[in-house]
């Protein structure tokens, strides 16, 4: 590995920041958490900027904790952009070409380059104080690009950018992890752009470690409810168990009904036991409630739901347009039940009721 942070621990104030975790170079890795979870706490640390108590940061086989910034070859994007407001956008973007004593001819390459890949084009005379937000962030990343570091450091580096802009600063970010083998870590609370452009996700919670892995996995089948929240919208059935039938483990629930999913380890699994089942809201498939559908939905309840995990009618409370999709909020049709579902649909149902089905892939138990 690239970097690895063994046995980090820093502290500032009544915070503690203590993990171990390694980043793969020509990466991006995206950090998640909550708010003071300790994701700009970590960027600090391996900057230099908060120092380390105990443990040890390794870059390439050499530690570079006690080392001072200048002399880890590391870019950093900070939140609030940090230019110099004394320079103008070339001389910003330059900066860390200059002090590193790049050739002049170079250094205008990279600028020219980089204002043109950062739509800055007709910019470079104005001051830094001169400039929009969306601007001031643009030219930070510029910056940070320039001189090719070999660590990146972004802490919510597009978030006042939307739209076109805000992809084609992700595509610029890729193609520089690609073309300089950097290791990039990348501060995030948008939870679509933590899975789109990380290559890795790594989550904390209260300065410690919570998840690292491949985006897919992470989203399909999180280990908690904390990591399924990071990364997407998600619904909890809390049911009990009721024995195995097949592959997949039988549970009860008071108002859903019978439930079927498959458990990772089933030493794990006890009969009787309340067992929470986490089920992403694009995952459940709606159809409109019509004879025919009620007859497959019997049918389908009668057999061993091998690849079913729950069929049933529901009651619609809301349907609310979202842009790409409709949010259903649903709960069982008898009377009284309050157990809400959250489904994603493409279009809106004709009635106030429905059918649900999750097949038992996308059940997952924690």
């Amino acid at each position: 590995m690239a970097l690895e942070l063994r046995n980090l621990v820093c502290e500032r104030d009544s915070f503690r920041l203590e993990i171990n975790v390694e980043f793969s170079s020509g990466a991006i890795t995206t950090i998640v958490g909550k708010s003071g979870a300790g994701k700009t706490s970590l960027l600090y640390a391996i900057a230099g900027f908060l120092p380390v108590k105990h443990g040890h940061i390794i870059h390439k086989k050499r530690e570079i904790q006690a080392l001072p910034l200048e002399k880890r070859n590391v870019g950093i994007v900070f939140q609030d952009y940090a230019l110099f407001s004394h320079m103008t956008v070339y001389e910003n973007i330059a900066y860390g070409l200059k002090v590193r004593k790049t050739g002049n001819e170079e250094m205008r390459r990279r600028v020219v380059e980089l204002v043109e890949r950062c739509s800055l084009g007709g910019l470079t005379t104005r001051m830094a104080t001169e400039l929009s937000g969306g601007q001031q962030q643009r030219v930070a990343i510029a910056r940070a690009l320039a001189y090719d570091p070999d660590i990146l450091l972004c802490d919510e580096a597009l978030g006042s950018l939307e739209g076109k802009l805000r992809q084609d600063m992700q595509l610029l970010l890729q193609d520089h992890t690609q073309r300089t083998n950097a290791t990039v870590l990348y501060v995030t609370h948008d939870r679509k752009e933590a899975l789109s452009l990380g290559d890795h996700i790594l989550g904390i919670n209260d300065g410690t470690f919570l998840f690292q892995g491949k985006p897919e996995a992470l989203y399909q089948t999180p280990k908690s409810s904390i990591a399924a929240g990071l990364l997407g919208d998600y619904n909890e059935i809390w049911a009990r168990v009721d024995g195995k039938e097949d592959k997949s483990w039988r549970l009860v629930h008071a108002e859903w009904g019978i439930l079927f999913c498959r458990g990772s380890d089933d030493a794990a699994w006890r009969v009787d036991e309340k067992r929470c089942i986490l089920v992403r809201p694009e995952k459940i498939r709606i159809a409109p409630d019509t004879p025919a559908q009620r007859s497959r939905q019997k049918k389908k309840t009668t057999e061993i739901a091998s690849t079913t995990g729950l069929c049933a009618r529901a009651k619609i409370i809301s349907q609310r347009f979202h842009g790409q999709y409709w949010v259903l909020e649903l709960v069982p049709s008898a009377e009284n039940n309050r157990t809400i579902l959250h489904a994603f649909s493409p279009e809106p149902m004709p009635s106030s009721t429905c059918m649900v089905e999750i097949a038992t892939e996308d059940m997952c138990p924690i």
